[in-house]
C-alpha cells in the first residue's frame, strides 16, 4: 500500500514539474472601478479584440485555452459609462502561455492617448516575457521619470516676449541639454538589451518603443542596426514583421540625414511651385507646417516671430499652410504678420503631402541643413532654440 502510495505521489509530482500551462490565464485586481464595467483585452498587432471580461468586487479573469503559437503584445482597455473612447483608460503587456497577475488603479492608469509604453499605476507579472520586458522598463525607469519632470518644466511652446517665463532661456537650455543626455542614455540602454535578448520577442516591442520616442532623432543606419540584431527566426515572426510595416509607412520617409521632399505647392498669388524654388541652398531651411484653425500652430507663431528676427539671413523661413480655404488662410497670414515665404497645400491636411512627409499632426516642423538634407524633425518651444544655439544659428 504504501508502494502504491508513494507511486501515485511520484506520479503527480512529475505530471506538475513537466506540465506546461496550456494558454493564458490573467487575474485581475482593479481599484476604482464600478461593478459591471468591462475590460476588453485586445491584440495590439492583430488589431483584434482577444478577449473581454465584466468586473466584480474590483475582480476579473482573462483565459484562453489554446496554446499560443507565439506571445502577443496585448493592450488592456477599460471602458465605464463616464469613459469615451478617448478617455478609456489602458495598459499594455505581453502575453503568453502562463497564469498572471495583473494589478492596477484605475485613476492612476493612462489614458489611451497618453500611453508611453510604461503604465502608472499597473503591475503585471507571472509571465516570463513580462517579467523580461519589465526588466527592460526597470533599467529606463529613473531616466524616464527625469525627462518626464524636465519635459514638462520646459513646456513645448516657449515665448518670451508675450509673458515672463518661470524659467530663464538659459536655465531652460541646460534642462534641454539634460534631455538630450538623457535620451541618449535611454537609447543605449534599450540597444544593449536588444543586442542581449536578441532572440526574445520582447526585443520588437523594445525597439517599437525606441523608434516610436525618438523617431525624429534616429537615422536610417541607426534604424537598420537595430533589425539587424534581432535573430534571423525572430525577423520573421508576426509581431516583426507587422512592425517594419509600420515602421516603413511611419518613419522611413522622414528621418535625420535624408533629402528633403520637393513637392508641388501654392503660392500666395495662386501659382503652383516647387518647394525647392524657395529652399535656399546653403543655409538652414525651416519648413513650418500650419493652419489657420490649428490653435497650437497659431500660438507657436509669436515664438517663430522671434526666431526670426534673431537669427536673421541664417535661417530661411518657409511657412506651408495646410488649409483647404483659401480665403481662411490668406486671413490668417494678414491677422499673424509673418514676414517670410507662405506657401500653401490646397489638398490640406489629408492630401499628398501629409504622407510624404508623414505629418502626424501639426503644427509640424523640418529643419534642412545646407546640404538639403534633413538635419532635425519637429522641433518646437526650447527644443527648436537648443538646436539653433548648438548649430550656432541663433545670433544672441
Amino acid at each position: 500500500m504504501r508502494i502504491c502510495l508513494s507511486v501515485v505521489i511520484l506520479c503527480v509530482t512529475i505530471c506538475a514539474c513537466t506540465c506546461k500551462q496550456v494558454g493564458y490565464e490573467i487575474r485581475g485586481t482593479l481599484s476604482g472601478v464600478k461593478d459591471g464595467t468591462f475590460v476588453f483585452l485586445e491584440d495590439v498587432f492583430a488589431g483584434k479584440r482577444a478577449d473581454s471580461a465584466e468586473v466584480r468586487d474590483g475582480k476579473f479573469v482573462f483565459k484562453e485555452n489554446e496554446e499560443l503559437k507565439e506571445p502577443k503584445y496585448c493592450r488592456l482597455i477599460v471602458k465605464g459609462e463616464k469613459l469615451n473612447p478617448f478617455g478609456a483608460k489602458i495598459a499594455s503587456f505581453f502575453v503568453d502561455n502562463s497564469v498572471m497577475e495583473f494589478k492596477g488603479v484605475l485613476d492612476s492608469m493612462p489614458a489611451i492617448l497618453e500611453f508611453t509604453g510604461e503604465e502608472t499605476g499597473v503591475k503585471v507579472s507571472g509571465g516570463a516575457t513580462q517579467e523580461l520586458y519589465n526588466e527592460y522598463l526597470s533599467q529606463i525607469r529613473e531616466s524616464r521619470l527625469r525627462y518626464d519632470v524636465l519635459r514638462h518644466r520646459t513646456g513645448k511652446i516657449f515665448t518670451t516676449k508675450d509673458k515672463q517665463p518661470e524659467w530663464s532661456f538659459e536655465e531652460k537650455l541646460q534642462m534641454e541639454g539634460e534631455m538630450r543626455e538623457l535620451e541618449e542614455k535611454m537609447y543605449r540602454v534599450g540597444e544593449e538589451f536588444v543586442k542581449a535578448h536578441r532572440e526574445s520577442v520582447v526585443i520588437e516591442q523594445v525597439i517599437i518603443l525606441m523608434v516610436e520616442r525618438w523617431r525624429y532623432r534616429i537615422t536610417p543606419e541607426e534604424l537598420n542596426n537595430l533589425f539587424g540584431y534581432v535573430a534571423p527566426e525572430l525577423s520573421e515572426s508576426e509581431l516583426m514583421r507587422n512592425f517594419k510595416e509600420r515602421a516603413k509607412k511611419r518613419v522611413h520617409q522622414v528621418m535625420r540625414g535624408m533629402k528633403y521632399y520637393d513637392v508641388e505647392l501654392v503660392d500666395t498669388g495662386g501659382n503652383k511651385v516647387m518647394l525647392s524654388e524657395h529652399v535656399q541652398p546653403g543655409k538652414y531651411n525651416l519648413l513650418d507646417f500650419w493652419s489657420s484653425g490649428c490653435v497650437p500652430c497659431r500660438k507657436e507663431i509669436p515664438h517663430l516671430l522671434e526666431i526670426h528676427e534673431i537669427c536673421g539671413d541664417a535661417l530661411n523661413f518657409i511657412s506651408i499652410s495646410l488649409d483647404k480655404r483659401d480665403d481662411r488662410w490668406k486671413k490668417a497670414m494678414e491677422e499673424e504678420k509673418m514676414p517670410w515665404t507662405q506657401l500653401c497645400n490646397p489638398d490640406g491636411f489629408y492630401g499628398v503631402l501629409k504622407s510624404t512627409y508623414s505629418i502626424p499632426a501639426i503644427p509640424f516642423s523640418v529643419l534642412v541643413n545646407p546640404e538639403g538634407r534633413i538635419e532635425y524633425v519637429n522641433l518646437h518651444g526650447t527644443e527648436l532654440d537648443k538646436a539653433l544655439v548648438d548649430l550656432g544659428i541663433w545670433k544672441h
